[in-house]
């Protein structure tokens, strides 16, 4: 089984046991929160969302990987229920934020690895360009040295002093 199998599954259960914590009448009773109205068939979705990665990983790959999720979504389930509202708030922005991130920089390693074989085919039209350009700077001329800038005083010297006569 797939280690990317499991963490998905534990991923997915752990949504739907957050979304079931988030409308558990009596949890936000207790934290003061006004009741949501909820259709039973939206509870039991959530339910069959939190057991149904089980199942895939049960008929997937064997035992060991329903053993793992079982422990995970067991911990991930308890540190759902000692969080306040107020804290599964603030992890929730952080994980919607780091989900982003991540989301950001696996398009970026696509489109890197996407254009591997476009970057050769660039890599070589540039190595030509740059044969071509000094190919071209071997068979001109030097270019003259450029004269030297004119001072503004009349060429540098400066007039000599008069000498006094009596000396």
């Amino acid at each position: 089984m797939s280690i990317l199998a499991i963490v998905a599954a534990v991923a997915v259960s752990t949504a739907a046991l957050a979304y079931l914590a988030l409308g558990n009448a009596k949890r936000r009773r207790v934290f003061g929160l006004p009741p949501l109205e909820r259709k039973a068939w939206q509870t039991w979705l959530a339910i069959a969302g939190v057991l149904a990665p089980a199942v895939f990983l049960l008929y997937g790959g064997g035992g060991a990987g329903f053993v793992v999720w079982c422990g995970a979504v067991s911990v991930t389930g308890w540190g759902l229920a000692a969080m306040s509202p107020a804290q599964a708030a603030a992890v929730g922005r952080r994980v919607i934020g780091g989900t982003a991130a991540a989301g950001r920089t696996l398009r970026a390693m696509i489109r890197a690895a996407r254009g591997a074989g476009d970057t050769d085919a660039r890599l070589n039209r540039l190595e030509c360009r740059i044969a071509a350009l000094e190919a071209a700077l071997e068979h001109q001329e030097p270019a003259a040295k450029p004269a030297a800038p004119r001072r503004r005083n009349g060429g540098g010297t400066k007039p000599d002093a008069a000498q006094p006569s009596g000396a």
